[in-house]
């Protein structure tokens, strides 16, 4: 079922999973380097925690500016 327009709302959302992709095998393959074992514990608190914080302190929106522009 195709709907007009989805792709331009779609493609924002596939950029950041890309980039979490890249923030996440970054940091296993560091902890890799520096354990010297395979590391594969992606859902590790220590990185998901700060991508989250760091991710919505980026996406903060002024609602009274939203709601104006609507």
């Amino acid at each position: 079922y195709s709907v007009p327009y989805r792709k331009t709302q779609t493609a924002p959302i596939e950029g950041l999973n890309n980039t979490i992709a890249r923030i996440l095998m970054n940091y296993l393959n560091a902890k890799t380097l520096e354990n010297n074992e395979d590391y594969s514990d992606w859902d590790d608190d220590e990185i998901l925690n700060h991508v989250r914080v760091e991710l919505n302190h980026y996406r903060e929106r002024d609602l009274s500016k939203l709601i104006q522009y609507q």
